[in-house]
């Protein structure tokens, strides 16, 4: 099995939609690398975080306004510098009886690719966040996908059965796992096999990726794939899985699908399509903006009804019908109003473009932007696996043009990509920045 999952993610911007009648917007911010998104009976967002590769992974609750309480700190967060990935935690959920379930993400550290089970219980009597010694148990995944010829494990989502069992989806070994609760044992349920590559870039085979795994309405179980690279469009599905292990196309065309949810207010299903891939470079971006929400209609339509975000891994609806959305890379959770059947497309806050020089450089350069007021300015450089190398405040400038020098030259080695970001109280500026050491 060839692990798959977000390597090569790059550069994505979201700052505020206005959505024809309708809004979507950050209501949390500063949440290193968040994945997945929950909604809890309260409406509170319950948010995990894969941290910056520090074992500093979080489970994060975020209140209706936005307020921030961290409930599990300091679970395990390893940035691959061989396979340029961030590998941390992917999921998490309050369940009705206090339990917290996380699926934790494949790593280096004894607790990695496994499911956790914490309890709300023990973090009101701590009255500070839990950590991964205050875990009740843990099922170990990866352990067990390992020793039955899995290459890797990478718990993604998972969904519990009326008897206790948990149904597992696992994006590294690429299948669905079942663990019985009777029996105490963990089996294969399904595997996605890759399928021939159709265009001359990339692999021979694509990787078929699970993600979300839902409760079918009719029974079995929905699960959402991401193809490999090369990325292509229309080529994901979401799946019906039996008991019995048999898989049926449930709907296909899509791209790149990373969750899904119903909608309360209708009942269907709709697929968060990550991000469209970009024209093959040597920086392998994705697309900013490409975001979409796609409803499935019952005979298999796909109905195209929010465009123009993102990317965004986590999608959650709360009972009034708001989506709530992560946003990866600049760390922010974002709401909608609730979503209606029509097309709307983001009217954005754009980011402006910085004019740099020189462009490439050594890693010492200056850029300009022109400020429409008095604000301070933040900065962030991200390499092109979407990793913070750099970041913080740059001073207080007032309105105008200004041309501010930047010094990088100890943040790379040879040859690198970068995107440089800066942020005003009302504006975003940014660049792509190639610098070379001779």
């Amino acid at each position: 099995m060839k692990k798959s999952n977000y390597s090569t993610l790059v550069f994505m911007l979201l700052v505020s939609a206005v959505l024809s009648g309708q809004n979507i917007q950050p209501i949390s911010f500063d949440i290193d690398t968040p994945i997945d998104v929950n909604v809890d009976a309260q409406n509170n967002a319950w948010v995990t975080s894969s941290g910056t590769g520090n074992n500093d992974s979080q489970v994060i609750k975020v209140l209706p306004d936005g307020t921030k309480q961290t409930i599990i700190a300091g679970l395990p967060s390893f940035f691959d510098f061989i396979a340029n990935e961030l590998k941390g935690t992917m999921s998490a959920r309050l369940m009705d009886d206090g339990r917290i379930i996380v699926c934790q993400g494949e790593g280096v550290e004894p607790l990695s690719s496994t499911i956790l089970e914490f309890h709300w219980d023990d973090y009101l009597s701590k009255g500070a966040p839990l950590t991964l010694g205050d875990h009740r148990s843990a099922l170990m995944v990866g352990e067990w996908a390992v020793a039955n010829g899995f290459d890797h494990s990478n718990p993604y989502s998972f969904v519990e059965t009326p008897n206790g069992d948990i149904i597992i989806s696992d994006a590294a070994a690429n299948a669905i796992f079942r663990f019985s609760k009777n029996a105490n044992e963990l089996e294969l349920l399904a595997e996605f096999p890759p399928f021939p590559n159709p265009t001359p870039i990339g692999p021979p085979f694509v990787e078929v990726v699970p993600t979300k795994i839902l409760a079918h309405p009719n029974g079995g179980y929905l699960v959402s794939t991401l193809t490999g690279f090369p990325f292509l469009d229309g080529a994901a599905s979401i799946y019906h899985l039996q008991e019995n292990g048999d898989v049926q196309p449930h709907a296909v065309g899509l791209t790149l699908v990373t969750d899904m949810d119903f909608d309360p207010n209708d009942g269907k299903l709709v697929a968060l399509q990550f991000a469209k891939f970009g024209p093959v470079d040597t920086t392998l971006n994705f697309q900013f903006e490409s975001a979409q929400l796609i409803k499935i209609e019952p005979n298999g339509e796909l109905d195209t009804i929010a465009s123009g975000f993102g990317p965004s891994p986590g999608l959650a609806f709360d009972a009034d019908g708001s989506a709530y959305l992560t946003h990866l890379f600049l760390g922010q959770l974002l709401k909608s109003d609730p979503l209606s059947t029509d097309v709307f497309t983001a009217d954005k806050w754009t980011p402006q473009p910085l004019s740099v020089f020189p462009n490439p450089s050594n890693g010492e350069f200056s850029v300009e932007c022109v400020l429409g007021k008095s604000s301070a300015i933040s900065y962030q450089l991200i390499d092109v696996n979407g990793k913070l190398v750099s970041g913080g405040e740059y001073g207080n400038y007032p309105s105008g043009k200004h041309r501010i020098p930047f010094h990088f030259s100890h943040a790379f080695d040879g040859h690198a990509v970068f995107q440089l970001v800066l942020t005003s109280a009302e504006e975003i500026f940014t660049s792509k920045i190639i610098l070379h050491k001779p």
